[in-house]
């Protein structure tokens, strides 16, 4: 004869420990996963960049700066002022310069970030200005014991074009010559001017 068996008790609607199991798992899997994140990133933020000895000779350009000369046929003046950017990598410009050509004259604006590649071992400078001249990029130069040279390869009507810049500096002051040539033609110089540091 089979033994007699107790019934089991009813089980309450809706009730199960099984799901709760599997609540209570879920915090330790989410406090994995946040310990897995700290673990790769703590070897980037200990490999973080500092600023290089190039990077430094930037702050040769932060100060105040007032500006006169000749651009584009006509003769400029303005004043500049260049800041260090947080983290010491970049020096930021901002200038606004009255240009007189042809009897009429206007005033624009100007932004230029300056930095160093140090893959490239070149400096860099982009910006643009309110007079829709913006090489966001491909300007690039080099510095010797005088100062800069920087140059930038475009196309303008379909020829290539090649921008220089010669920086030349002495104390408190930075003369600007900026040419443009193409393979026909002589270098033709559209910028020559002179910063005199205010402070």
């Amino acid at each position: 004869r089979s033994p007699v068996r107790s019934p089991s008790p009813p089980r309450a609607r809706g009730c199960d420990v099984r799901p709760r199991v599997r609540e209570e798992r879920r915090p330790l899997k989410r406090l994995a996963l946040v310990a897995s994140l700290m673990a790769a990133v703590a070897p980037v933020a200990a490999q973080a960049p500092v600023p290089t000895a190039e990077h430094e000779q930037l702050t040769v350009l932060v100060g105040a700066w007032k500006m006169a000369g000749t651009f584009l046929g006509g003769t400029v003046s303005g004043a500049l002022t260049c800041e260090r950017f947080p983290g010491g990598f970049h020096v930021v410009c901002r200038g606004r310069y009255d240009l007189a050509k042809d009897g009429s004259s206007q005033t624009y604006d100007e932004i230029g970030i300056w930095g160093y590649d140090p893959e490239e071992r070149a400096y860099s400078w982009q910006g643009a200005n309110s007079l829709g001249w913006t090489p966001l990029g491909g300007i690039r130069g080099r510095r010797d014991p005088n100062g800069w040279t920087w140059t930038r390869e475009t196309r303008e009507a379909g020829k290539p074009v090649t921008y220089r810049w010669v920086f030349l500096e002495t104390k408190d002051r930075i003369s600007v010559k900026g040419e443009t040539s193409t393979a026909a033609g002589a270098p033709e110089v559209f910028v020559d001017s002179v910063l005199t540091r205010v402070k």
